[in-house]
């Protein structure tokens, strides 16, 4: 990863706890229960989780 990051001048990497990241958890976790991984979400989180992620935005740290 370091490699792939040294096209960038300046990147961080921040760890979130799992309370204020709860809409990727989420899916992560529907991925593993209904094996789901080619499911992806390149077009946006499911529909199931938009009010959690319209709420989780204003709580972003970075």
């Amino acid at each position: 990863m370091e490699n792939a990051l040294k096209v960038f001048l300046e990147w961080v990497v921040v760890l979130e706890s799992r309370s204020m990241n709860r809409g990727p958890y989420l899916m992560a976790q529907n991925v593993t229960k209904y094996n789901l991984a080619q499911h992806g979400s390149a077009t946006g989180h499911p529909d199931w989780l938009h009010d959690l992620f319209v709420n989780e935005m204003g709580f972003s740290s970075v």
